[in-house]
């Protein structure tokens, strides 16, 4: 497979899932119950408190949504966009194991998101390694 395919779909697969997980916190934030969802075990619901502080984290994801999407139009030039990456994705680690030790989430909801994360960041790091060396040669 191409190099540069494999660091285009690093973009996209992490701009993807931050739409995603943007819309999610949106519809989570504004519909509470309503949100299409609920009982997916993909929206904690909580007060006005909880609700400003999806809109404020949703705004965030998408604007890294759009960085990653920007990144992509020169893969090579813009690989740092990958290492920055692994910030987010290691706080957002960081707050899964802090929900788990106060009892928000369970064990096996704290494990899959430790293994999506570790999956990712396996891959965000060899797509940096794959555009470096490309930008080398």
């Amino acid at each position: 497979m191409n190099k540069k395919l494999i660091i285009r779909i690093g973009y996209w697969y992490g701009a993807l899932g931050d739409a995603l997980l943007g819309i999610e916190m949106f519809f989570s934030a504004f519909m509470g119950t309503q949100s299409p969802f609920t009982g997916l075990g993909l929206s904690i619901l909580g007060g006005i408190q909880y609700q400003y502080a999806m809109c404020l984290a949703a705004s965030l994801v998408f604007a890294w949504t759009f960085l990653l999407i920007w990144a992509d139009r020169k893969p090579i030039e813009r690989r740092d966009m990958f290492l920055l990456t692994l910030i987010p994705v290691f706080g957002l680690q960081i707050s899964t194991m802090l929900a788990f030790n106060f009892e928000l989430i369970a064990f096996e909801m704290m494990l899959g998101y430790t293994i999506q994360r570790v999956i990712f960041a396996v891959y965000y790091i060899i797509c940096f390694y794959l555009a470096l060396k490309e930008s080398q040669s």
